[in-house]
């Protein structure tokens, strides 16, 4: 589904760019590429000229390479068995027979939940953490992690069964992949099948993993980040839901109208705010569904915002903080390089990139030293975001949930949008927009200088936060556990 709405989403601004282009001969770099034959298709419906570039044989070759690097990540290793943790009652409570299973393989499913785990384990709780070691390793001094060991699958290929799969398809094409007379599966070809031969292998070795931790186990609920994405998710809930298992979903990230998701299969998803609904009843939820409680790793932020104090004495007046994130290309690369442009000019300010928890630090640290000046500081990838946030005065975001945060701790923040996807943040009126890196500098002497516009966003601020943050009250992990509890209780009275 993800493949063909992508691939919908490029058709169209092909199709208006050429159309409004009014040109007469296209030339297409690489015809034999997923876009390449998308372009093509559409200049043969307009009855244009097309002149390729690439050869047949060098254009295929580079496509298959590319596809190999693409896909290489759906290997076994990728995806491999989580390990298992049992995290020890306090002793000082009559422990429950009620386990309760948290499938956390994302650090950001990891940070979203774990407030929750105490408040589990003050009331007797079995809690049970499916998680990666290095995700837990900031949690260690907070709770002692046991390791289990669980019988482990063995990974076997799935070729025979897949080729047979692929075949039909490969078959059948026409009728399943027919939109408007158009045949689609020229294009998703490639796709579907590197996904097919790398991507299903290593799910169903997942899956056979999760079956044996739940069958040791015996875990009375699951709780997870997302029921829809990542795919390994996804597969456990679906599992839990044929063995009926009750199973939850803790909001993690931002959910918006704007991004394509899978129909919710949750028993009960626990949201941050009103706001978030819209997007889960688009993609097919109902309103039982769902309850609104905020979310438990903010229940943390106003408490730190009013115990903080800016104790560090440097000769800067102002901070940016850029949170980047894994998009195509180079565009962290040019917005830092831009900053770095501005800060030459203008003293009294720095720049703190904080890499995503996906990048390579050293890459970001590597590309700034060409500044030859300390007023541009990359961060470690683990550093601790409130505290960047906290010392920040504007925050540069592309797309994530660090804007929430920022919102929270009242700090203005910049969207950078050159891929013209709309933004929350920028809808709601909580940040300014960047369409053109041309006008970064002009927007961040906007943020940091301009009265009337920083007294526009911190008024739009308070009705975000409480539309997709709810209360700000420290009280959401206690509202989520309370419910799960109440969903058990009733269970086991009936």
């Amino acid at each position: 589904m993800e493949i063909i709405d992508q691939l919908f989403k490029k058709f169209l601004n092909y199709e208006s760019i050429i159309k409004n282009s009014g040109a007469k001969t296209v030339y297409i770099e690489n015809p034999y590429s997923p876009d390449g034959i998308a372009i093509k298709l559409i200049c043969e419906d307009l009855g244009l000229k097309i002149i390729t570039l690439y050869p047949k044989l060098y254009g295929k070759l580079k496509i298959w390479f590319i596809n190999k690097f693409k896909y290489k990540t759906y290997k076994k290793n990728w995806i491999d068995p989580i390990n298992v943790y049992c995290i020890p009652s306090d002793s000082e409570v009559q422990e429950s027979n009620i386990k309760i299973l948290m499938d956390l393989p994302y650090p950001n499913h990891l940070d979203a939940i774990y407030p929750t785990i105490q408040k589990f384990i003050s009331k007797g709780y079995q809690i049970y953490l499916l998680a990666k070691s290095n995700d837990i390793l900031k949690y260690k001094s907070k709770h002692t992690f046991l390791s289990i060991k669980t019988k482990k699958a063995h990974y076997k290929d799935l070729n025979i069964a897949l080729n047979n799969y692929f075949y039909y398809l490969e078959k059948n094409h026409y009728n399943i992949f027919k939109y408007e007379n158009n045949d689609l599966w020229k294009l998703i070809r490639d796709d579907l099948y590197y996904s097919h031969k790398n991507k299903l292998p290593a799910l169903r070795y997942h899956l056979k993993n999760f079956v044996n931790v739940v069958e040791f186990i015996k875990p009375n609920i699951v709780i997870v980040g997302d029921d829809r994405a990542p795919s390994s998710v996804r597969i456990d809930v679906l599992y839990c839901k044929k063995k009926v298992i009750p199973h939850f979903e803790v909001q993690h990230g931002m959910y918006t109208t704007n991004s394509l998701m899978a129909m919710p299969l949750s028993d009960k998803i626990f949201v941050w705010g009103e706001a978030t609904k819209n997007a889960l009843i688009e993609a097919g939820a109902n309103n039982d569904q769902m309850k609104v409680t905020g979310s438990p790793k903010y229940d943390s932020l106003i408490l730190r915002s009013n115990d903080y104090n800016k104790y560090v004495i440097n000769h800067y007046d102002k901070t940016i903080l850029f949170a980047t994130q894994p998009v195509p290309s180079n565009i962290t690369l040019q917005i830092i390089n831009k900053i770095g442009s501005f800060l030459k000019e203008k003293e009294g300010i720095r720049l703190k990139v904080k890499p995503h928890p996906s990048e390579n630090a050293e890459y970001y640290k590597g590309f700034v030293k060409h500044f030859a000046d300390d007023n541009i500081n990359v961060t470690d990838n683990n550093e601790d975001m409130i505290d960047l946030i906290l010392n920040a005065d504007v925050i540069i975001i592309i797309s994530s949930t660090v804007g929430i945060e920022a919102a929270i701790l009242d700090k203005p923040m910049i969207c950078v949008n050159l891929s013209d996807q709309k933004s929350e943040y920028v809808e709601c009126g909580v940040a300014l927009e960047v369409k053109d890196l041309k006008d970064l500098v002009p927007q961040i002497n906007n943020a940091i200088y301009n009265d009337k516009i920083q007294k526009t966003l911190a008024e739009c601020r308070k009705k975000f936060v409480y539309n997709y943050a709810y209360l700000q009250d420290g009280k959401a992990s206690t509202r989520i556990v309370d419910a799960i509890i109440k969903i058990i209780e009733s269970k086991d009275d009936t």
